[in-house]
């Protein structure tokens, strides 16, 4: 079985907080995630440092209100994405591509090398190549059960017998997501793997 994700994947995901998707604006939330870790582990300002996200707390949050409150950095970002660049419930495809240029097009004071394009039926080799460079891969499916209509950022992959599975992060809270430790008062994001034929939709990420 061969095995990888992207370099730093617990401490720049995993532990990190992330929007509150109680509008369906998963799209916002997974583009706000993968430009925090490509910010992070490359050095360079995609994201203004006022909107980088912050170390999760043990406290699992129970709303929009509370993400706010906690994180109003985490808060902000997604909530610009979503209000100010259009990327808004369920974007797939270009209502994900064309609110993030306009993101890079709108927004003072950030590192502009960097582009994001989509494809559909994103090949699995793609998808490798992409997390063994350290770039995150969004990923939108179609009918795939809970995870239906819905974007995730996929940070590892891993492969059985001819068989791909993609490590996804999916953007919720929940008790059943979290993993929580009360000695240093922090949480992180449990694993969730999914198989690779769910991802209709892929989106690519290129540094300049």
């Amino acid at each position: 079985m061969s095995e990888n994700r992207v370099t730093h994947a617990r401490e720049y995901i995993e532990k990190l907080a992330f929007g509150y998707n109680d509008d369906n604006t998963c799209s916002a939330i997974s583009t706000a995630m993968a430009l925090n870790y490509l910010s992070l582990r490359f050095g360079r300002g995609f994201v203004p440092e006022k909107w980088m996200s912050q170390p999760r707390k043990a406290a699992i949050p129970t709303g929009a209100l509370q993400i706010r409150a906690d994180y109003p950095g985490t808060y902000s970002f997604h909530r610009y994405l979503v209000e100010k660049c259009d990327m808004r419930a369920v974007s797939y495809g270009d209502k994900i591509t064309v609110p993030f240029r306009h993101y890079l097009e709108s927004t003072e004071g950030i590192d502009r090398g960097i582009e994001l394009n989509w494809t559909l039926f994103p090949k699995a080799s793609t998808i490798r190549a992409n997390i063994d460079a350290d770039l995150p891969v969004l990923i939108t499916t179609t009918l795939a059960g809970d995870l239906s209509w819905h974007t995730m950022v996929c940070y590892g992959y891993r492969e059985t017998d001819g068989r791909t599975e993609l490590l996804v992060h999916n953007g919720w809270y929940g008790p059943e997501y979290s993993i929580r430790n009360e000695a240093d008062g922090t949480a992180y994001q449990t694993e969730t793997w999914v198989k690779k034929g769910i991802a209709t939709y892929g989106y690519y990420f290129t540094l300049k």
